[in-house]
């Protein structure tokens, strides 16, 4: 098990990132010890826009959308994310192929949930449900995501999925 540097969340070993907070697991010990140089560097840098911790979150969420959802459609499987300004994201998955509208998405129950985290245009988040997680980081676009995937419940791995957003 390895403990979160944020929050204090416990995860395993293989866990890329915290689904509590969305913080990315540092892959060894220097890479560990560079980060929190970095961010102690940081935080001295920066202290007046550091102290207004809002504003600063806000900033670097700007181009993710929150009125709507994010849908992948591939194999006969629609993908849905739904991500709220407070850092939570839902997910789930259906058999309806279509693309969402209000109607076909009312009264979906999302089974997975984490914490997103975006820096410089990057998002970063797991989603937990009681098979397991699924790690998930890429780039925030215009109006879609372009997301890469790996899957601890069966190891299933995929590049450059792109999640459209439709406004709801």
């Amino acid at each position: 098990m390895k403990q979160c540097r944020e929050c204090g969340t416990l995860s395993p070993d293989d866990t890329v990132f915290c689904y509590i907070c969305g913080t990315r697991f540092p892959e060894n010990d220097a890479e560990e010890k560079s980060v929190d140089s970095e961010s102690r560097d940081l935080v001295n840098n920066n202290e007046s826009l550091i102290s207004d911790s809002t504003h600063v979150y806000e900033a670097n969420q700007s181009a993710l959308r929150t009125n709507g959802v994010y849908y992948f459609i591939e194999g006969g499987f629609r993908y849905l994310l739904k991500f709220s300004s407070d850092g939570a994201v839902l997910g789930t998955s259906d058999t309806n192929t279509s693309i969402p509208n209000a109607a076909s998405v009312n009264g979906i129950t999302y089974r997975d949930q984490g914490r997103y985290s975006i820096e410089n245009g990057q998002i970063s988040f797991s989603l937990i449900n009681q098979q397991g997680q699924v790690d998930y980081w890429g780039q925030v676009l215009n109006n879609e995501l372009l997301l890469n995937l790996h899957s601890h419940l069966n190891g299933h791995r995929a590049s450059n999925e792109r999640y459209q957003f439709v406004e709801m």
